[in-house]
């Protein structure tokens, strides 16, 4: 046989080993073996801009609700910058809360990302209806009509409740915390163990019924008083929903006073305020908002209550990206 002759035959069969490799590896279903120990789920997809989003989360593995975005910028291979993951936790206040929308007014047209939102008593119904997908505009007109329905009402009474469970309980009916569009952390009650935990799991409304009972005098002295000596601001609770920066926003922290004269609320709210005011060096930024000519069963003062608090707001969130960006230069 000529070397022309082998040369034919070699290609014949090598073209028919591919042939049959091919589809041996196509009926087959073959997949590469991935390394262990790591999930090729978390490999991150590049974006144009350089960037790619990961996922962060407490147990990779689990469910333990909506995971949280970060931004990684990839300047060279040995040196990645990642954007600080930022928390806010909107204090208790009744209607003085609707001032914590003026921040995050603030952080939206600035373009600060709350990655991590959190709230306590009215607080926490605010921070649910951000968590939701909520635009400000909606969640003010919301408060508005409840204003309007509870202008004559006292809070913790009858129909103080019913108007609670009209515009915020049945507004998360059947929702849950973890399948909000972003992540929501709220205290509730362990039941097993009777303490008061911050979640980010759960029956949102039955966390909202939670919250709105908070500073209930008829809750009994004992319970009120657990809740009172709660550490909102406390860091730690929130790096482990993966938190960095942490913002703690208080609409009481000066001028307790209440329209419809009630001693018991003036009372519980008086040493809440002085609670919360021993935590301000807690938070990575503390924000006393501009509250104190408002008082916290009224809606008078509401229009120059959201005013003054977006002033201020505007400069915490100038601080904010200041330290952003100081970090990200170091």
């Amino acid at each position: 046989m000529s070397i022309f002759s082998w040369i034919k035959l070699s290609i014949i069969v090598f073209s028919l080993f591919c042939f049959c490799g091919c589809s041996f590896l196509g009926h087959g279903k073959t997949e590469l073996a991935r390394p262990v120990g790591v999930s090729m789920d978390s490999v991150p997809k590049y974006n144009q801009d350089g960037t790619a989003d990961i996922d962060v989360k407490k147990n990779p593995g689990k469910d333990y609700g909506p995971t949280l975005k970060r931004k990684v910028i990839y300047k060279h291979t040995s040196d990645v910058d990642v954007t600080k993951a930022i928390g806010v936790v909107l204090g208790p206040g009744l209607n003085r809360t609707i001032a914590h929308i003026s921040l995050i007014k603030s952080f939206q047209r600035n373009k600060v990302p709350i990655h991590v939102i959190s709230g306590v008593g009215m607080g926490a119904v605010i921070a649910s209806f951000y968590a939701s997908g909520y635009t400000t505009t909606r969640i003010e007109w919301i408060f508005h009509n409840f204003f309007n329905e509870t202008r004559k009402t006292k809070p913790y009474s009858k129909n103080w409740r019913n108007m609670t469970e009209k515009y915020f309980i049945m507004e998360f009916k059947g929702r849950r915390i973890e399948n909000l569009s972003k992540t929501l952390v709220l205290p509730v009650l362990d039941e097993k163990t009777g303490r008061i935990i911050f979640t980010n799991r759960g029956s949102l409304s039955e966390a909202l019924i939670f919250n709105l009972a908070f500073f209930d005098p008829g809750e009994g002295d004992d319970i009120v008083k657990r809740r009172l000596n709660m550490k909102i601001f406390e860091k730690s609770c929130f790096m482990r929903f993966g938190v960095d920066i942490l913002v703690g926003a208080n609409v009481i922290d000066s001028g307790i006073f209440f329209k419809h004269m009630n001693k018991d609320l003036n009372i519980i709210f008086s040493k809440m305020a002085e609670n919360i005011r021993r935590q301000k060096d807690l938070p990575d930024f503390y924000l006393g908002l501009p509250t104190d000519m408002m008082a916290l069963d009224s809606i008078d003062k509401v229009p120059e209550c959201l005013l003054k608090s977006y002033e201020v707001s505007v400069d915490m969130t100038d601080k904010i990206l200041e330290k952003m960006n100081k970090e990200n230069l170091d």
